[in-house]
Formats: C-alpha cells, structure tokens, sequence
C-alpha cells in the first residue's frame, strides 16, 4: 500500500494513530512512518491492513443498504 492509501484507509475507519496501530499490530510510530512514506509494511502488516480494508469495505457497502 502507498502512504497515501493507508492514510485514507485509516480516515475511512475513524481511527486515531492510536487505535489503528493496535488494529494492524504495529506501534503508533509505525503508523506514522507509514503515513509520510519513510517506511513501508512488512508482508505481515501489509495483510493486516488489507484485512482491514475488507472488512471496512464490506461495512461501508451493509451501511449502504441500510
């Protein structure tokens, strides 16, 4: 994932740094770095986050038919 993409991701689940790194499994500082583009997800963390990106796609689209 691009920075850019995991910024917007966390912005679409309404997460503070904070919370998000306990989601994916990483520190708030590893989020951060994410975020600026100073450092990339290893494979792990990349399939954390792209878990969470299903899972809020999948949100987003029940909330849809709501």
């Amino acid at each position: 994932m691009k920075p850019e993409e995991i910024l917007a991701l966390r912005k679409r689940t309404g997460l503070s740094q904070e919370r998000f790194s306990e989601k994916v499994g990483v520190s708030t500082r590893t989020i951060h770095m994410w975020e600026l583009g100073k450092n990339k997800p290893n494979q792990l963390s990349w399939r954390a986050l792209q878990a969470l990106d299903f899972e809020t796609k999948e949100r987003e689209l029940v909330d849809e038919k709501k």
